[in-house]
C-alpha cells in the first residue's frame, strides 16, 4: 500500500515545473530558416530563387494537470519576417508550414498545425483522468484504515477501563450483580 502511495507521489514530486506545478512543459522548439521564391513555389531551403525573408517555427507542447496530465497542449507558430516588410498570407504561412512538416518528417499534431500554418491544438488525455481518481481513492482508502485503527485502538482501552471500574463494557453502565446488564443486555465478559 505504501509502495503504490510513493509511486503515485513521485510522479508529481518530481516532474512538476516549480514555477508553474499546474503545467508540465514536454517540448519546446524554436527553428529558424531562410525562405525563397523559385519558380516553383516558396522553398524553405537555401536555393538560387530569390530570397523571400526569415522564418521562425516555433513548436510548444505542454501538459496540464492536478497530479498526473489530463491535457496536452500543442501550439505552432510560424513567424514570417519579409524582406519587403509586407505581412505574410495564410496560403504563403500555410505552404511554408506543410513544407517545414515535409522536413521535420514527424507525423502528429505539430505536423498537421504545420500544414494549416499554425495553430493551437487542445487533446484530453483519458488516463490522466484515470490516475488522479484512483490516487485520490486511494488516500482516502489509506486515511480510512488509519482512522479505523486509531479508533479501535481507544475503543479497546475504554473496554478495558469499563471492565475494570465494574461498568458495562457495551454501554457504560454500572454492574452491581452478574448476569446481563440491566440497560442494554449484553453479557457481562468473564
Amino acid at each position: 500500500m505504501m509502495v503504490l502511495l510513493a509511486l503515485l507521489f513521485a510522479d508529481w514530486k518530481y516532474s512538476g515545473d516549480v514555477n508553474f506545478p499546474k503545467r508540465k512543459q514536454l517540448a519546446y522548439v524554436m527553428e529558424s530558416y531562410s525562405v525563397f521564391q523559385s519558380p516553383g513555389g516558396l522553398v524553405v531551403e537555401p536555393n538560387d530563387g530569390t530570397r523571400l525573408g526569415t522564418v521562425t517555427m516555433s513548436i510548444v507542447v505542454a501538459d496540464y494537470g492536478w497530479w498526473a496530465s489530463v491535457e496536452r497542449f500543442t501550439l505552432v507558430r510560424l513567424d514570417v519576417s519579409r524582406e519587403d516588410g509586407m505581412p505574410a498570407t495564410a496560403g504563403e504561412l500555410a505552404s511554408i508550414g506543410s513544407r517545414l512538416a515535409v522536413m521535420r518528417g514527424a507525423d502528429d499534431v505539430a505536423a498537421v498545425l504545420l500544414g494549416k500554418g499554425g495553430g493551437t491544438n487542445t487533446e484530453r488525455l483519458p488516463w490522466g483522468y484515470v490516475h488522479n481518481v484512483a490516487a485520490i481513492l486511494l488516500v482516502f482508502g489509506v486515511l480510512w484504515c488509519a482512522a479505523g485503527m486509531v479508533r479501535s485502538r481507544f475503543v479497546g482501552v475504554r473496554a478495558r477501563n469499563r471492565e475494570r471500574d465494574g461498568l458495562c463494557v457495551a454501554c457504560g453502565y454500572p454492574l452491581q450483580a452478574s448476569g446481563p446488564c440491566p440497560e442494554c443486555g449484553s453479557e457481562r465478559a468473564l
